[in-house]
Parts: C-alpha cells; structure tokens; sequence
C-alpha cells in the first residue's frame, strides 16, 4: 500500500433512506478521529455507488463524487479495516471497559458493545453525546422492524443524532447470536 492509498479509507454509509459506498479521504486519521473532528457539515465520497436500504444491491447511481450532509448519516463503517498505528492516534490510549447495549434508531437496530473510561451512563449517552460519532463493536445492525437486512462488523460509526435510546442488555453466548 503507498501512501496515497493510506489517505483513503474504503466506507459504506448509511443514511436513513440510502446505502452509499465509496473512497473517503481521512488521512492518516482512524475513521472515528476524522468524523468526530471534522468541521465542516458535509462528508464527499469519491467512486460512489449508491443504492437504497429497499434494494441495497440495486445501484440508483454510481458517481464520482457524491456528498452526504454529515447530520444525514446514520451509521458509517470501513468495508476494508485500515490499521492505523498507535503512535498516529489523535488521542492517548486509555484502557476501557466494554458494555453490550441495544441502541435504537429511526428504522434500524443496534446490538453492540461501547467502551467507556468508567461506569456506562446511559442517561448522559441520550441527553448530551460526548462525540458525533460513537463506536461500536461487534455490531450486529437490523434495518427495519420486520429484519429487512442484517449488517455485521467488527466496528461501525454511529451518529449519536440519531439514537433514539440506549439501554445496556446482556451479552449474548456467539452461538445463539449465529442462530437467531
């Protein structure tokens, strides 16, 4: 990989109507680092395919560019992990603690774990986010209340906007999360 292709993190998006794919120029910043940074209120895709949440192996539109207001994702995720050296983190490491929650939002579910400093608040994750984007691990998303599709990934985005609420919940044994 040269250095040109380090700049570039390969993302699916999603909004609340649309699945977007494509090349964002994050530098040598870790996905999360970049979202939570970042000033401006629009985030531009290059080589974008785009497809609704209806039909997600249908493309409506593959372009070179496509821009998505930052407020309008919902949640966002590397399809292709980058490692980013410690040594390029924006912040120090801090040892966490993992807690499993359910997060729900407008049209899509959410089981993962957060890591947190301390204790897990989930009143203060609600009333006032700390960052934009909060991560995720091991998540397991489901669009629509009737499993209109299951998206699983080591880690994804979640744009605190849109988490409607928030509740701690048991870990669930692998197996039985496989199964269900």
């Amino acid at each position: 990989m040269n250095d040109s292709d380090q700049a570039y993190s390969q993302v699916v998006l999603l909004t609340a109507t649309h699945s977007i794919s494509g090349q964002l120029e994050v530098g040598e910043r870790r996905l999360s680092d970049f979202l939570n940074t970042l000033q401006g209120s629009v985030v531009v895709l290059e080589n974008a395919t785009m497809a609704e949440l209806s039909h997600p192996g249908k493309p409506v539109a593959r372009q070179l560019y496509v821009a998505v207001r930052r407020l309008s994702i919902v949640i966002i995720f590397e399809s292709v992990p980058r490692v980013i050296p410690p040594t390029l983190r924006l912040y120090t490491y801090k040892p966490k603690q993992a807690h499993m929650v359910l997060l729900a939002l407008s049209g899509m579910e959410i089981r993962g774990k957060i890591h947190t400093t301390g204790a897990l608040d989930v009143r203060n994750m609600v009333s006032s986010p700390g960052e934009r984007f909060l991560a995720v691990t091991d998540a397991r998303v489901t669009l629509g209340a009737v499993d209109r599709g299951l998206i699983e990934q080591e880690a994804i985005m979640v744009n605190t906007e849109h988490i409607e609420s928030v509740a701690e919940i048991p870990e669930e044994p692998r197996e039985k999360l496989q199964s269900a």
